[in-house]
């Protein structure tokens, strides 16, 4: 059997989880025992989701924590798993409902979940507790591009992000956003075109919290060159790892994001068009 890295943190350690010959999980308990403080103190266990397998190793993990006598457990998520299907269309599974009623299921004191796609998130979630970046990342990417607010845009990919984000901004800042008409069997986004004063722009910054294969912000760079503006760059805190395919970076000039998913960066920390900044601990991100 052997042992591989596991993107799930207890204390803030890594474990190392390996599989029995039929590709189950086992977790050992010395590594555990190694890993815990004491029995009246809660115990933090980071969701670094990259598969669905991690789902399994966190209920493993708050099963054994608990029978331990363990009883206070902090939960902390990064990325908050199937977030985006957050409502009931049609026939299409409620995936996010499904997902935090499981995780509510293991009774953790406290949900620590970072950049909530959506409110709906946040309601389904027992104990949860918001925590963003989107500030110190902005800030960090008009740093480094030299934004002038009396010569750049901010641009936001539509109304969800320009609700999520607009009060980052001071009110004399320029706005622009995108309106969009999707696909949702596809995912595909059929039209996005540009609201706002776009006249004798710069430079464009897009925000939102996530990109994934980069169609929307693809479509807003096309609608935002239409208006003249062709130095556009993107700050989101969770990147995917379907980024690479396509033309994502012939229109975009520099993603600015973090290490919030992993599976993408062993690319990304060499791309030229991508800086990645390492999130801080939890405790500076709650205060």
């Amino acid at each position: 059997m052997k042992e591989v890295a596991n993107l799930m943190l207890l204390n803030g350690q890594s474990l190392q989880i390996d599989h029995f010959p039929n590709g189950e999980l086992r977790v050992s308990p010395e590594i555990l025992e190694q890993l815990v403080t004491a029995k009246d103190q809660m115990q933090l266990l980071t969701l670094r989701f990259e598969t669905n397998e991690d789902l399994v190793v966190l209920l493993l993990l708050s099963q054994w924590l608990r029978e331990e006598g363990f009883k206070s457990q902090a939960l902390y998520m990064p990325y908050m798993p199937y977030s985006r299907m957050d409502r009931k269309v049609g026939r299409h599974l409620f995936s996010l409902q499904y997902i935090t009623s499981f995780i509510n299921a293991m009774h953790f004191e406290k949900v620590y979940v970072l950049e909530a796609h959506s409110q709906v998130t946040l309601a389904l979630i027992d104990n949860v507790i918001s925590l963003s970046y989107v500030n110190k990342l902005v800030q960090l990417a008009m740093n480094d591009m030299g934004f002038d607010e009396q010569l750049d845009v901010i641009v936001f990919p539509d109304k969800g992000a320009e609700e999520r984000y607009r009060g980052a901004f001071p009110s004399n800042f320029r706005i622009l956003y995108g309106e969009k008409i999707r696909d949702f069997d596809t995912g595909e986004v059929l039209e996005l075109n540009v609201k706002g004063d776009g006249k004798a722009i710069r430079k464009a910054l897009s925000v939102d919290d996530l990109v994934s294969r980069g169609t929307t912000f693809l479509q807003l760079a096309k609608a935002c060159e239409a208006l003249g503006i062709h130095d556009i760059s993107l700050a989101v805190t969770h990147t995917e790892n379907n980024l690479y395919s396509g033309t994502f970076f012939h229109h975009i000039t520099r993603l600015y994001t973090t290490d919030a998913l992993q599976p993408f960066l062993e690319q990304a920390l060499v791309h030229p068009q991508i800086t990645v900044y390492a999130l801080p601990d939890i405790n500076e991100l709650y205060n």
